[in-house]
């Protein structure tokens, strides 16, 4: 992943979509990729890397390849071909983050070894590139994704679950003091 501390507005010509979702996310990304408007639409190759049988309905293969983790050569060896879709020469490559578990090793695994800038997209078709100054953006996704909202409630059942112990051991110990106090009271009087 290159490109992380520096701010770029190069055009975009060649980029791999990793299909990691939905279906909808991975057609909605791409309408957007090539939407009128976008900037770069008439020079964009997309190639796309899918589990699903058939290619995506706004994907155009004249402006592209459809890639499958279901071929000969990527189930035979993994690691080769994971290899050679990180060596090949993307401007960017898009990784889906809609919250699905689809296809999250071959994403993560290309994303780590691809020297191409690294964008994220997330269910609602919205992308960013992975840089210092989307760090902002990086972190609400994160957030969401680890549903670290709720991280308040969950930080006091936990301190709640660790103080429990002590406080059941203050109050065994204070109870065992206040009775052994009395019987000693008791037996003074008896004797006395």
């Amino acid at each position: 992943m290159r490109g992380f501390f520096r701010r770029r507005d190069e055009p975009l010509r060649r980029i791999l979509l990793i299909e990691s979702g939905p279906r909808e996310t991975g057609e909605l990304v791409l309408s957007r990729l090539f939407a009128p408007g976008a900037g770069n639409t008439s020079e964009l190759h997309c190639d796309v890397l899918t589990c699903y049988t058939t290619a995506p309905g706004a994907f155009n293969p004249a402006r592209g390849k459809l890639l499958s983790v279901h071929t000969p050569e990527a189930t035979a060896n993994r690691r080769a071909y994971v290899n050679k879709l990180a060596s090949d020469l993307y401007d960017a490559v898009f990784i889906l983050c809609p919250g699905s578990g689809v296809l999250a090793k071959w994403k993560w695994a290309v994303a780590a070894k691809s020297k191409s800038r690294l964008a994220i997209a997330d269910e609602y078709g919205d992308w960013f590139f992975v840089s210092f100054s989307n760090l902002g953006q990086l972190a609400v996704l994160v957030v969401r994704r680890l549903n670290l909202a709720s991280f308040p409630l969950l930080f006091l059942a936990l301190a709640k679950i660790l103080i429990a112990p002590f406080v059941i051991a203050y109050l065994a110990l204070y109870a065992a003091q206040v009775h052994l106090q009395r019987w000693i009271r008791m037996r003074k009087r008896a004797i006395g």
